[in-house]
């Protein structure tokens, strides 16, 4: 039998069972990148406002670090590909990584792969399945990016160069997760691995892109940067893509048959001999499983909130004398222009930080489905104690989170301006976003409660909120629909004044919706 039977029987599992979030993953990336280039044609309409944009953008390290080097932004695809380009393939790069954990590792741990190879499947048809998913997935958010710039009528070259970067970028870390996925028998540690190798060629490409280049080239993400879609594409740095890809994915293959299912190259280490007392509790243990990922979110935007917050000493410069940029940070505030840049960093942290909250307050459905909560659940611990811990370290960590970020773009800013009052107005303007993200929290474990096979629609709803506050100004979109968003209804700090009243309405609402999860969890079977 060969070592690949079964390979496209499992893909159409996978498919079969994915259909809709990876129906929905791709829409969102090709959407997303239509409604970029048609806000940057309204932005800058001229070519007068393209060439001052272009001006200051290569005079700012900073920018080059976040968006990496801008290229004949004289042009709209050159725009396009500057303000999407690095970010989106970075993100195309999660979702194969975590697709690829969730296929392989994820189905693993489960138990699942076990009985699987016990029938006529061979040995690396799991993972050859998991990597044929995730690269048409790949496939598809290109095709639709390059599609969809076409339509908008941005020349084919670059767009197809554009959408070949995303493609490229996701096949080669869906490789790289294929690697990491032999090291740890957990999902969660596997996944730890490949998100520390994007974070690593993320950073290796924002230091080189605000150096002289060189470090540029060591990283994937780099690697379509320098494919220079719309600026005299060049078609060669797809060579270095697939050869990445391929020697991760032979690399995965090689490590596959050196270990046992349900292994890891890796050995656990050994815990202590005896537990501390705080980690029998319902509310320790959430914690102690949470805290990796805590870890990284803090980390994680700490680090987003002092790029952000450099950049406020140059965005006048930035905007210039662009009225349409003006007019869409500071809309209808009476706040200068820093403070309202600084209130739309603060809003895009919080949106991000909020999915902090809601991974945490999933977590009991992954549990329960993975079939380890049932047992807590039977012994002498409530329900309402069971979920509630979940929900209380949830709640803590998102305040973490939030804090982190602030505390980030207030030292940035202070950095960046010298005004070190910034530091506490802005830690006390991402925590003012709080009872928004509890919410979005209370609505996460109301599905797990209540509904625990919708529990997914949790993310859903946070990428519709995102989508309404990021892009709902510039389609004009129905107040009625705006007013969906929790977000919506905060001051934005510090370009508004604070009112008490919303968010105390809103972190009412994220207690209503959190009570009421808990009741529905205890009355129903768990399991």
């Amino acid at each position: 039998m060969s070592a690949f039977a079964g390979t496209l029987r499992l893909a159409r599992v996978h498919l079969r069972r994915d259909r809709l979030l990876l129906a929905t993953l791709i829409a969102a990336f090709v959407a997303t990148t239509a409604l970029t280039a048609v806000s940057l044609e309204d932005l800058y309409p001229t070519s007068a406002d393209r060439e001052r944009a272009a001006e200051t953008f290569a005079q700012d390290p900073a920018i080059a670090a976040i968006g990496g080097q801008p290229r004949n932004l004289v042009t709209l695809g050159g725009l396009v590909a500057f303000e999407v380009g690095v970010t989106y393939s970075a993100f195309v790069g999660l979702m194969s990584l975590l697709l690829v954990g969730r296929y392989t590792r994820g189905e693993e741990e489960a138990g699942r792969t076990e009985l699987i190879l016990a029938g006529a499947v061979g040995r690396r048809a799991p993972t050859a399945a998991a990597l044929v998913v995730v690269a048409a997935a790949d496939l598809a958010v290109g095709l639709g990016v390059a599609l969809a710039l076409v339509a908008l009528g941005l020349p084919a070259a670059g767009s197809l160069s554009l959408g070949a970067w995303f493609a490229g970028n996701g096949i080669l870390f869906a490789g790289l997760a294929a690697l990491t996925a032999q090291l740890s028998r957990s999902k969660r540690a596997a996944n730890g691995y490949a998100l520390a190798a994007l974070a690593l060629a993320w950073a290796l490409r924002a230091v080189g892109d605000a150096g002289d280049g060189t470090l540029t080239w060591l990283s994937p993400i780099g690697w379509g940067e320098e494919m220079h879609p719309f600026s005299g594409e060049r078609w060669w740095p797809l060579a270095l893509m697939a050869a990445g890809a391929a020697a991760a994915t032979a690399g995965a293959f090689a490590l596959l048959e050196r270990r046992e299912v349900g292994a890891g190259l890796i050995a656990d280490r050994p815990g202590p001999p005896a537990a501390p007392t705080w980690l029998g509790t319902p509310t320790g243990l959430a914690l102690r499983l949470a805290r990796p990922a805590l870890i990284a979110w803090v980390v994680g935007m700490f680090l987003f909130g002092l790029v952000y917050g450099s950049l406020a000493d140059s965005i006048e410069q930035w905007v210039g004398e662009n009225e349409a940029v003006e007019e869409l940070l500071v809309g209808e505030e009476t706040a200068g222009l820093v403070d309202a840049y600084l209130a739309t960093a603060l809003l895009i942290l919080a949106l991000i930080g909020t999915g902090c909250g809601v991974q945490i307050g999933l977590r009991p459905h992954a549990e329960e489905a993975a079939g380890r909560l049932e047992l807590p659940a039977t012994g002498a611990v409530s329900r309402l104690e069971l979920l509630g811990a979940w929900g209380l370290v949830a709640a803590l960590g998102m305040a973490a989170v939030l804090g982190a970020a602030g505390l980030g773009s207030g030292l940035g800013a202070a950095g960046a301006t010298g005004e070190w009052d910034r530091v506490p107005n802005l830690l006390g303007g991402a925590l003012a976003y709080l009872p928004a993200g509890l919410v979005m929290l209370g609505l996460a474990l109301l599905l797990v409660g209540a509904a625990p096979r919708a529990a997914p629609l949790a993310w859903a709803a946070l990428v519709a909120v995102g989508f309404l506050n990021t892009f709902g100004g510039m389609l004009d979109l129905p107040q009625a629909l705006m007013d969906v968003s929790p977000f919506g209804h905060l001051a934005r700090l510090p370009a508004e004044p604070l009112e008490l009243g919303p968010l105390l309405a809103a972190a009412a609402l994220g207690a209503a919706l959190a009570a009421a999860g808990l009741a529905a969890f205890r009355a129903r079977d768990v399991g």
